[in-house]
């Protein structure tokens, strides 16, 4: 994991991908927000030791869960 900070003109310096051996390399840019919002969901579902509902991201429980994303259906 790398953190960069943008440049005056908010851009990002590009890295350069030209291992041919190794996995490709994935960028993801977030501001701090989102990331604090991504630090909070993960511990949540870290915390939960349950898959992810696939319309709302809610712990899904082993008895049913009922999403409003998804149409209010129980999963």
């Amino acid at each position: 994991i790398e953190a960069q900070t943008p440049t005056d003109d908010g851009e990002y310096a590009e890295l350069p991908d030209d291992a041919d051996d190794g996995p490709d390399l994935l960028r993801v840019r977030l501001d701090p927000p989102a990331a604090r919002a991504f630090v909070q969901r993960a511990e949540a579902l870290l915390v939960a030791g349950r898959p992810a509902c696939p319309f709302c991201g809610e712990p899904l429980d082993p008895r049913g869960h009922f999403c409003a994303l998804g149409n209010g259906q129980l999963n």
